[in-house]
């Protein structure tokens, strides 16, 4: 049982501190792409000199931050889900029907990983026409990580689930769903 604390410590560790660098990136870039957008239209429009390499560069970091976003929504547990059937289930049935469903996405993540690892290998000797110092594979790097930092956070949704904060959480959904239909 000790062991068990152990490896849970160590996973919520692992997940808190690989959220917060997720979360680090994926502002630094949504801010970085912010101003190379509105300073590629002002160059487009205004000096009529297009940003050559704006392109590829805004492909490149949004991929990084959906598959990176991807992991932090997993962190969170605000993934997209239809709740009505897991808050319909008791809290025993809910923990071991969230538990199922979190397996099923590791499973799905795993085949990422390996899927996504193999093309960023078939990729490694393209770089881009714009940016010739930059591979593409690091265009599609930005899948398998999610993906493995996904299934770090999910493992630990796993661990630390337990019957009375599913019964708590889902209580309060559906308490909020009355009230909804009781204004309506």
């Amino acid at each position: 049982m000790k062991e068990v604390r152990i490896i849970k410590t160590k996973i919520e560790v692992i997940s808190v501190f690989l959220n917060k660098i997720a979360t680090a990136i994926t502002v630094f870039l949504m801010a970085f792409l912010c101003v190379l957008i509105f300073v590629s239209v002002f160059w487009r429009f205004v000096l009529n000199n297009p940003i050559v390499w704006q392109y590829e560069t805004t492909l490149l970091c949004l991929s990084w931050v959906v598959y990176i976003g991807m992991s932090m929504t997993f962190k969170s547990k605000e993934h997209m889900s239809l709740t009505f059937v897991t808050n319909a289930l008791k809290p025993k049935v809910r923990v071991i029907w969230l538990n199922v469903i979190d397996i099923v996405c590791i499973v799905f993540l795993i085949i990422g990983v390996i899927a996504g690892t193999s093309v960023v290998n078939s990729t490694w000797s393209n770089y881009y026409l714009t940016l010739p110092f930059i591979r593409k594979s690091f265009f599609y790097m930005a899948f398998p990580i999610g993906c493995s930092i996904s299934i770090i956070h999910l493992i630990n949704n796993i661990y630390t689930r337990d019957v009375a904060s599913v019964a708590i959480r889902g209580s309060d959904e559906v308490e909020q769903l009355a009230k909804m239909s009781k204004e309506v």
